[in-house]
């Protein structure tokens, strides 16, 4: 299972079917409102979510090591990731829009 399966299992369930982030955006009328949802996980009043994608990454339960944000980041479309604080906010931002576009509702300002 890829890691960003693995993300969206853990905020939309184990029978979510992940579309990647090149196909069309799930049309749910339904949609997770991603900050609300995060805020009330477990651990999630002393990590820093919001910006930092190592944070994110530990709210999800998924590994967050640098090796595993590199191949995440190869997974949502880096052609060159070396772990820099720019490389991590281009992850956390395109990482937020991966999950948007899989069914959730995600405040504008993550996604920049």
């Amino acid at each position: 299972m890829s890691t960003f399966t693995a993300i969206t299992r853990a905020i939309f369930g184990d029978d979510h079917t992940t579309a990647p982030p090149s196909a069309p955006p799930v049309e749910d009328p339904q949609l997770i409102d991603l900050e609300n949802h995060f805020d009330s996980m477990p651990g999630a009043d002393h990590l820093n979510w919001r910006t930092s994608v190592s944070d994110l990454l530990e709210l999800l339960g998924v590994e967050h090591d640098p090796e595993s944000r590199a191949a995440l980041a190869r997974e949502l479309g880096a052609t060159e990731w070396t772990g820099t604080p720019e490389d991590d906010a281009w992850l956390h931002a395109r990482l937020m829009r991966g999950i948007e576009h899989n069914g959730a509702r995600v405040p504008p300002e993550f996604t920049e």
